[in-house]
C-alpha cells in the first residue's frame, strides 16, 4: 500500500431505506450521524410494497400481531391506510433526527417493489443505509432480501441491526485488496473528521503475510499523519473479523466488498452485531 495512491470514496449524498422497523430506524440514526460527520445530504426512502398490497387483496389475507399473538383479516384499503400512517411516522422521525443534528434531509414516499425502488435510489447515492432485516423475509444467510440485493449495487453500504451505533472508534479490515484499501481510506477520513480512534485489522492467510500488511498500513497512515493501532490476524477471514469486532467493540466496522457473492461479507453480515460499512 505504501507508495500506492488510494482513492477515498466521496460521500456527499446518503440514502437510507426506511420501513418503520427497529432495524431501519437504527439505520436512520447511523446514516444521520454519518451525514453530520461528513456534511452530506440525507434522503430517506419509504416504499409502499406492491407485493404486500397485492397479498392484501387475497380473500384469505390476515395480519398477525407478534405482540398480541392474534391474527385478523386485512384488505387492500386497510393496508394502504396503515402504510400511509407508517410513512407519516417515519417522516416525523426523520425530521426530528435531522433537526437535532442540523442536517438537510428529504423524505421520499413511493410505491413499488421494495428491492427495485431501493436499488434505483442507490444508483443516485454515494452511500446506502439499510437495516439488516427490516420488514422483509430473511434469506438463507440471515439477512433481509433487500439487503442481499443491495450487496451488488456497487455503492458503499451501511448496515445496522436493531440498535444504534455504540462502541468507540473505527475498526478497518485490510487484506491488501483494492476494496479494503478504499475502506481503510474512508475509515482514516472518518477518524480524522471525528477525532476518533482508528484500529486496523491486518488480515492474511499466514502470520508473516499479516505482519507485512500491517507494515504497509503503518507506513501509509504515518504519511497521512493519522495515529492507529494495528491488530494482526490470519486464517479464516470471517472468523478473524468477527473475533476482532467482538473484542474491540468499535462504533463502526469498515471493510471492502467484492459484490453480492462476497463470501467474507456474507458470513460477517449473518453474525455481526455492530454497525458495518461495506465499501466496494
Amino acid at each position: 500500500m505504501n507508495g500506492i495512491e488510494v482513492h477515498v470514496p466521496s460521500i456527499r449524498r446518503i440514502v437510507v431505506a426506511l420501513d418503520g422497523s427497529e432495524h431501519s430506524l437504527a439505520a436512520l440514526d447511523a446514516a444521520a450521524a454519518l451525514a453530520a460527520q461528513l456534511q452530506s445530504e440525507l434522503e430517506a426512502l419509504f416504499v409502499e410494497d406492491d407485493d404486500l398490497l397485492r397479498l392484501a387483496e387475497l380473500p384469505f389475507a390476515r395480519v398477525t400481531s407478534l405482540v398480541l399473538l392474534e391474527s385478523r383479516p386485512v384488505d387492500r384499503e386497510r393496508m394502504e391506510r396503515q402504510l400511509r400512517l407508517q410513512a407519516e411516522r417515519v417522516e416525523r422521525t426523520l425530521q426530528r433526527r435531522a433537526a437535532a443534528l442540523g442536517l438537510h434531509a428529504t423524505f421520499r414516499h413511493v410505491r413499488g417493489r421494495v428491492c427495485d425502488e431501493v436499488l434505483a435510489a442507490a444508483a443516485g447515492a454515494d452511500l446506502l443505509s439499510l437495516g439488516k432485516a427490516g420488514g422483509t423475509l430473511l434469506s438463507a444467510c440471515g439477512v433481509g432480501r433487500t439487503l442481499q440485493a443491495a450487496l451488488g449495487a456497487g455503492r458503499p453500504l451501511l448496515v445496522l441491526e436493531n440498535q444504534p451505533m455504540g462502541g468507540e472508534g473505527f475498526l478497518a479490515v485490510y487484506d491488501g485488496s483494492a476494496a479494503d484499501r478504499r475502506a481503510l481510506a474512508l475509515a482514516a477520513e472518518l477518524a480524522e473528521h471525528t477525532r476518533g480512534s482508528l484500529q486496523v485489522l491486518a488480515l492474511a492467510p499466514t502470520p508473516g503475510e499479516a505482519e507485512h500488511l500491517g507494515g504497509e498500513v503503518e507506513a501509509w497512515l504515518e504519511k497521512q499523519g493519522i495515529a492507529s493501532q494495528i491488530i494482526y490476524a490470519w486464517g479464516d477471514a470471517a472468523v478473524a473479523v468477527l473475533a476482532a469486532a467482538r473484542g474491540e467493540h468499535p462504533a463502526l466496522l469498515l471493510m471492502g466488498l467484492a459484490g453480492d457473492e462476497d463470501e467474507r461479507a456474507t458470513q460477517v453480515l449473518a453474525q455481526l452485531r455492530c454497525p458495518l460499512l461495506l465499501v466496494p
